[in-house]
């Protein structure tokens, strides 16, 4: 075959794979038959007036997917089975054959789970441009991403085929450790590497918690209002939730304690009620470690923002009172990117073994490289250094807030004060949820309280994410919040 073409040394491809490209794009017309050969790497190389290095990088790259068949000292040939036939897929006989039934094509029934799954509350509102006032997102425009970039080049510089290769079911050995070493200062839980689990985010975690020590039927207390992510994981499990109303001083345990005094399980948000923002009293931590050896039950913690505190001592987390009843569940969501999917659990000794089992059946790997990348994020001294950056940025975002809030929304709606986290409860007068919907409308993620009530109806509030949004903007979208048909002296 002569090549009546020139490669072009000023294009974006390299000339081997603009080489690769005519000659792959040659056997798929069938202009290179089968069993043909081609002209020698020299013979190429002059023809086209290029290194012979760049004919042997093409005629490699066609050989190792199928294209050619290469020898030393031979000729390249045109292979008789080209790759494109064995992934190309076609029906089989017997599939053209079978008749299409009118019940087959009718909508299958679900189980009574998938029914109560789709059910269930999923207030997260996608789709909506913009930041105000997303849940549950950090300060993305605050990303160090710099130092990450530089992190991550060096992990991959020095990644071995040990990494990019089966793990741990448990996790990447060293970001175990770093978490571990960073929870017994920062949330007075010391905790060994071996009770320290890697899963793919906070969400992972409770299906993982819950199919393990749930039973269809199970009672399950849950806050009320409470975060839909940890009601959905029980629900599929088949669990029954309780609701534990959540008051000034947390979720409250005499209110379950007449309802089902024998749950197998409690999920809290301890450090900061979601989405209330209720610290759990000492008291109530108190009662509710010591309920659960009495009724042979479990405690999940959901730790999902213990960083951001701004007012008063830091919360040490729950496990440290009940290391062998609460299984922590802790998350770099909110801390770094929702994106990065990677969170972790601390669980007791004794469930150490079942826990990774579970895990291995419901999602066997996590991601290793980001895994390498975060421990050393971490070690380095980086991911301290970020949340304490953050600590500060969100205090003043939180100060911005309530500034604009005053001169935006004046006897609109009234802001409530928060002691941490990054989200902050806007009371309304007026209908929430269509003030909800309208804002969604107008590109404003809010929220309305009621989205995550398990049994009742709570005010009119929305929920409102502020780390996200900087000032300027959270100015105008408070401003457009307050002139939106359904916000008490906006338009009707």
């Amino acid at each position: 075959m002569s090549f009546s073409f020139a490669l072009d040394a000023s294009a974006h491809a390299h000339l081997h794979e603009q080489l690769y490209h005519v000659i792959r794009a040659a056997i798929l017309a069938g202009k290179l038959r089968p069993g043909e050969r081609l002209p020698s790497m020299r013979a190429l190389a002059l023809q086209l007036n290029v290194g012979r290095n760049t004919v042997a990088n093409a005629f490699g790259a066609l050989a190792s997917e199928g294209y050619l068949k290469t020898r030393h000292g031979a000729a390249a040939v045109v292979t008789d089975d080209l790759p494109e036939e064995a992934l190309r897929l076609r029906p089989s006989v017997a599939q053209a054959e079978v008749p299409v039934s009118a019940s087959a094509t009718a909508s299958p029934e679900i189980s009574r789970r998938g029914l109560a799954l789709l059910g269930a509350p999923m207030p997260f509102v996608r789709g909506i441009r913009g930041f105000a006032f997303r849940l549950g997102t950090p300060a993305l425009d605050a990303f160090p991403t710099t130092a990450w970039e530089r992190i991550l080049r060096r992990r991959w510089s020095c990644s071995s085929a040990r990494l990019l290769g089966d793990v741990d079911r448990c996790g990447y050995a060293p970001l175990r450790e770093a978490i571990a070493d960073y929870l017994s200062v920062a949330r007075g839980l010391p905790t060994h590497s071996d009770r320290v689990i890697i899963v793919a985010g906070a969400q992972q975690a409770f299906t993982i918690v819950a199919q393990l020590l749930l039973d269809p039927g199970d009672a399950v207390w849950v806050e009320d209002p409470g975060y839909s992510g940890s009601l959905c994981a029980i629900l599929a499990a088949g669990g029954v939730p309780v609701p534990m109303p959540v008051d000034d001083r947390g979720a409250r345990l005499d209110a379950a304690l007449q309802r089902a005094p024998n749950a197998r399980l409690a999920v809290v948000t301890p450090a900061n009620q979601f989405p209330l923002g209720v610290t759990m009293s000492d008291a109530l931590r108190r009662d509710l470690v010591a309920w659960a050896p009495r009724a042979d039950a479990w405690i999940l913690e959901d730790d999902y923002d213990g960083e951001f505190r701004y007012t008063g001592t830091p919360v040490p987390a729950l496990a440290s009172l009940s290391p062998e009843r609460v299984v922590y569940a802790g998350t770099f969501s909110k801390v770094l990117s929702p994106s990065l999917r990677l969170g972790y659990l601390v669980v007791p000794d004794a469930l150490v073994d079942a826990v990774a089992a579970t895990k291995a059946i419901v999602a066997n790997h996590t991601a290793i490289f980001e895994q390498a990348v975060v421990c050393d994020f971490i070690t380095s001294g980086q991911f301290q250094r970020h949340v304490r950056r953050m600590r500060v940025l969100y205090g003043e975002r939180r100060e911005s807030r309530e500034d604009a809030a005053r001169a935006e929304l004046g006897g609109v709606a009234t802001l409530r004060p928060i002691q941490a986290g990054i989200h902050a409860i806007l009371d309304i007068d007026g209908d929430a949820d269509l003030l909800a919907s309208r804002a969604a409308t107008a590109g404003i993620h809010a929220t309305p309280l009621s989205a995550f009530a398990v049994e009742g109806r709570p005010p009119d509030a929305l929920v409102l994410g502020f780390a996200a949004v900087p000032p300027a903007e959270q100015r105008r979208a408070l401003r457009a919040l307050a002139g939106l048909p359904g916000a008490a002296g906006g338009a009707r």
